[in-house]
């Protein structure tokens, strides 16, 4: 749709970065296109824990994209005991 959820941006995730340039919070793709093209996808979605509402929402959401997702390459991000950093842990959707 378009719309942007609640608990999407970089505040909510104290501003951490997963990779250079790039936050929790928000979502990016990178393209490399050529004779191998290929594409790298990370979304971050504010759903915590992941439960029936982001089953409802992930299932529109993926069938939406022009490419499949693979199962094997999710992460939970919850935030750590020390409330400082949050920690992702390896996740398969239902």
């Amino acid at each position: 749709t378009g719309a942007i959820l609640s608990g999407q941006g970089r505040g909510p995730f104290l501003e951490q970065e997963v990779d250079r340039g790039r936050f929790l919070g928000e979502s990016f793709l990178i393209a490399t296109l050529g004779e191998r093209s290929a594409a790298s996808v990370f979304f971050s979605f504010p759903f915590e824990p992941a439960d029936p509402a982001f089953a409802a929402y992930l299932g529109p959401f993926s069938s939406a994209l022009p490419f499949k997702m693979s199962p094997h390459h999710w992460r939970l991000w919850r935030r750590a005991k020390t409330r400082n950093r949050y920690v992702g842990r390896k996740w398969r959707p239902a």
